[in-house]
């Protein structure tokens, strides 16, 4: 579970650097637990940064940074996921290659491995190149039923269980 925190207005964040937008952290819900079990982004939102005329605008305006910090926070939520030789994360590697739009709103790209590039999320690898990167052949292992689908997407499965 990743926890999203818009703070008032008024609260400034550290560290107080120009491009910072948010950030992502994890710790321990339960101290007495041998592994971290909280994770949260908390996202800048005063003015000059976000658009404050509206709940909707707001999260608009900053949509770019949301996606950016839950892209990473997925991959490398407690500093044991994906980092580069350099510790650069899957969105400090596409900051600068623009966002995208997804359902109106402009989401940030995230880098891929298997494409060697910045990518769009609204995309999903197909099947059969999946199932190739992980060393299956395109018949399906016992047990797994396929879809049907050329592609696997999240709105895809959800849609196929909503019609069952």
């Amino acid at each position: 579970m990743l926890y999203l925190l818009f703070p008032p207005v008024t609260t400034i964040l550290t560290p107080k650097d120009v491009g910072f937008g948010g950030y992502h952290r994890y710790g321990k819900f339960n101290s007495d637990s041998d592994n971290d079990d909280l994770f949260w982004a908390i996202f800048r939102t005063g003015p000059g940064f976000a658009d404050q005329s509206s709940g909707d605008n707001l999260i608009r305006s900053i949509a770019g940074v949301i996606s950016h910090e839950m892209t990473e926070a997925f991959t490398d939520r407690d500093d044991n996921g994906y980092l580069t030789n350099n510790g650069c994360e899957i969105s400090d590697l596409c900051e600068t290659a623009g966002n995208f739009t997804y359902q109106g709103f402009g989401v940030e790209r995230y880098w891929s491995n298997w494409d060697h590039a910045c990518i769009q999320g609204d995309n999903p690898v197909r099947l059969r190149r999946f199932l190739k990167a992980v060393a299956h052949s395109e018949t399906p292992p016992a047990g797994v039923r396929w879809t049907g689908m050329p592609r696997i997407g999240i709105e895809d499965i959800a849609t196929k269980k909503r019609s069952q």
